[in-house]
């Protein structure tokens, strides 16, 4: 897990409830397969920045930063929506695609973006991941890669908040 102050002014920024949904954790488990995007256990998203602003009313675009770099720029925003924040970085050179850098998910509406979601029972999303989670009974633990994670914020056994941490080079 890569984890900065812009991610942890993100992280901080997509609370629903008042605090970071991130807390830091000693426990950064393996999961096979795991991808952000895509794959079994990542996010399902348009595949142009266009359709990702569709996907509900936008509350906010929220410019994080612009990078240049020979020749070209790329733009890291926030787009806020009701229930969801994802935090992307779009390239000057291609500015209809987008690389993920993180998602805050706190509300069911968001159900058909990934496998994991609020009001899932803990006993749920540790069938989902596995023998990763067979011993996490709080889900204390992120479960990833080398470079990306979703880990799950927990309130009286039921999930109230996911959230992925994409690397985007």
């Amino acid at each position: 897990m890569r984890y900065t102050p812009a991610l942890g002014a993100f992280l901080l920024a997509t609370s629903a409830h008042g605090s970071a949904p991130f807390v830091e954790s000693d426990t950064a488990k393996w999961l096979p397969g795991f991808q952000c995007r895509g794959g079994k256990y990542g996010l399902r998203l348009p595949s142009s920045y266009v359709g990702l602003t569709k996907l509900a009313q936008l509350q906010q675009e929220r410019l994080e930063m612009i990078e240049q770099d020979a020749g070209y720029t790329v733009t890291r925003k926030d787009l806020h929506f009701p229930g969801l924040v994802i935090g992307v970085a779009v390239p000057s050179s291609s500015p209809n695609r987008y690389l993920v850098s993180g998602a805050a998910i706190s509300q069911m509406r968001w159900k058909s973006l990934a496998p994991f979601r609020p009001g899932q029972t803990v006993q749920q999303v540790q069938k989902l991941l596995g023998k990763s989670a067979a011993d996490d009974s709080g889900l204390k633990a992120s479960y990833g890669s080398e470079t990306s994670d979703v880990s799950f914020k927990v309130s009286e056994g039921r999930v109230v908040e996911v959230i992925y941490q994409c690397y985007t080079g």
